[in-house]
This record gives C-alpha cells, sequence and structure tokens, in this order.
C-alpha cells in the first residue's frame, strides 16, 4: 500500500506552516499518524519547533537551504528514514524559494512504489502576490520558480484575502488562470480552508514504530538561490528586549528582508516573533532553549548586520545592567 503525500509549497509568508497545522489537527481528529518533511531556508528551525509545540508528530528536518537544488541526497534520505516509521501519510513542507515540480518528480522517479503524491497545494500571499515580479525583477530563477509554483499545483490557496482589494483578488485569479486552468482556487483567511474533504478516503494503516521518538537526522544543504538569503541572529541568554525599542531597530532592515522568525525573550517572557509582508507578529510561546532570530532577504551583507545586531544587544545589555 502506497502512503499518500502532500506537498505544500508557497512563497515566504504565504501561510504554509499555519495551513500544515490545520491538516495535522485534522489528522489527530482521525487518530491518523502523519509523517512531516520541513525544510528550512535558516539553520534553525523556527517552524518545525512551532509544530513540534502544538502537535506530537514527527518531523524529518532539512536545514540551511533548499531541496530543490543540486544536492537532492538529503531528501531521498529524509524520505527513507520517515518511510521506515510507515505513517498513514506525509506531508512535505518546502522552503518558499523551492519548485515543488521537482519534489513531485523525485517521489515519482524514486519512491513510486512507496507513495502517491495526492496534491500539490500552493498558498499565495494575497497582499503581495502581484507585486513579485517587481520586487524580485533581479532574480529572474526565483521568479520563474514563483511562476512554476503555481503552474503545477492541484490545489491554489489564495490566503490574507481580507489584506487584499477585491480587484487584487480579481487580478489574482486572473493571473493563476493565465498559468494554471484547472487547479481549484480557495480564498482564505489564516489559511482556512476544509481540511477534512483533502484527507478523505486516508485510514489509519500501522502506526509508527515508536511515536515518542524524533528523528535526529539534520542534513546540511546549500543555497539555491543566491539573492535569497539566510542569516541567524544569535541572542544573549541574559537579554530580555523591549518588544517596541527592537521593532524599532528591526524595521531599519525591512527594506532588505522578506521574512524574520524566531524566538526571542520579551519582558523575561519568551515569544515567538515572526515578520512577513511588512508585519510584526507575536505569540506567547513554551520554547525552552536559546532564543535566536533568522532574517531572510536579499542580497544581505551578514557581516554587517550581525556586527549592527551585536552592537544593539551590547547597548540593550548595558541597559539592563543600569536599570
Amino acid at each position: 500500500m502506497r502512503i499518500p503525500t502532500f506537498i505544500l509549497s508557497g512563497f515566504l509568508g504565504s501561510g504554509k506552516t499555519t495551513l500544515l497545522l490545520q491538516m495535522l489537527e485534522e489528522t489527530k481528529k482521525r487518530g491518523l499518524q502523519p509523517g512531516v518533511i520541513m525544510n528550512e531556508l535558516g539553520r534553525q528551525d523556527v517552524d518545525g519547533q512551532l509544530i513540534s509545540e502544538q502537535s506530537e508528530v514527527q518531523i524529518e528536518r532539512l536545514l540551511d537551504g533548499c531541496v530543490c537544488c543540486d544536492k537532492k541526497a538529503e531528501l531521498d534520505g529524509a524520505l527513507r528514514l520517515l518511510l521506515q516509521r510507515q505513517p498513514d501519510f506525509i506531508f512535505i513542507e518546502l522552503t518558499g524559494v523551492a519548485n515543488p515540480e521537482e519534489i513531485a518528480d523525485i517521489l515519482a522517479e524514486s519512491f513510486r512504489n512507496e507513495v502517491e503524491n495526492k496534491r500539490i497545494i500552493t498558498v499565495l500571499d494575497a497582499e503581495h502576490t502581484l507585486d513579485y515580479n517587481s520586487i524580485f525583477a533581479a532574480d529572474r530563477q526565483l521568479v520563474r520558480t514563483l511562476r512554476r509554483q503555481i503552474e503545477v499545483a492541484d490545489l491554489i490557496v489564495v490566503n490574507k484575502k481580507d489584506l487584499a482589494s477585491s480587484q487584487a483578488l480579481a487580478k489574482i485569479e486572473k493571473v493563476v488562470r493565465k498559468q494554471n486552468e484547472h487547479a481549484e482556487i480557495l480564498y482564505t483567511v489564516h489559511s482556512e480552508i476544509n481540511v477534512a474533504s483533502l484527507l478523505e478516503g486516508i485510514t489509519p494503516h500501522k502506526n509508527l514504530t515508536n511515536p515518542a521518538e524524533e528523528f535526529t537526522n539534520t542534513p546540511i544543504l546549500e543555497p539555491s538561490y543566491s539573492h535569497i538569503k539566510s542569516i541567524t541572529l544569535p541572542i544573549p541568554e541574559a537579554i530580555s528586549f523591549n518588544k517596541a525599542e527592537l521593532e524599532q531597530f528591526l524595521r531599519h532592515w525591512c527594506p532588505q528582508l522578506v521574512r524574520m522568525k524566531g524566538y526571542i525573550r520579551i519582558d523575561e517572557k519568551v515569544e515567538l516573533f515572526q515578520f512577513a509582508g511588512g508585519r510584526m507578529n507575536w505569540t506567547t510561546s513554551v520554547y525552552p532553549g536559546t532564543p535566536y532570530l533568522v532574517v531572510i532577504g536579499m542580497q544581505l551583507d551578514k557581516n554587517q548586520m550581525l556586527a549592527e545586531w551585536t552592537a544593539f544587544c551590547e547597548s540593550m545589555n548595558v541597559t539592563m545592567k543600569s536599570s
């Protein structure tokens, strides 16, 4: 029996992980044991930690790069490890700069007897999708990849519809239909869809061998796009930031950035911080590890950003000591 597999695609910050969380919640109600592969551009697994906080699913992590490069062996290895656990189905959440068609090809060529690709789901950010061609004009490969995410999808979720005008939504549909005539289109807020319909017909066939054991394999991949860079900013454990001061500092980087996420101590409590589409959001977290922040953007100067960040953290530390 082949294991059903869903590929989740879409640009950074579009709402893929939010959709994945809903799908995992539905699987829990149905008594299913899913397997999840998460691919992160950064060296830190922010989204994987978020999934772990809200579900007991086992995750195979591919960090610090995109699976759509010349090092696809890591994905092959991760899938084979996951298949040993015999999950009821598999979710593969890609980075925002991955071409889902390449992943579907890997499944069809190397795993045709083990998995069945049920759907490629692409999530679009209704507020910003129409601007990507101009924003990323200097990175033609990225523009082609974002277009391919639409072209090969079976289901397209146009998320954040509340942040876009009716005229913009109509233009998005026109763009989608020009590139993909057959995909189902859903318009959502917070990626809310009828998840039950996606999982229809999937039933438990065998529990994972040891649900309490977590995979430890974390292969390192090379970045696939020269213009999109990821930098992990360390945070001294002793520092507890003031939210307003931190946001003010981060905003001077915003023109360069497309995504920020991480775990940051604010007023002595750790919170999950996320930046996407020009908006900063904070969520209470139980993350137990050392705080950090991942920034993803175009043509970032790593040395300069680290120097500015270090100076800012040192100023916060001085403020704390003097107060």
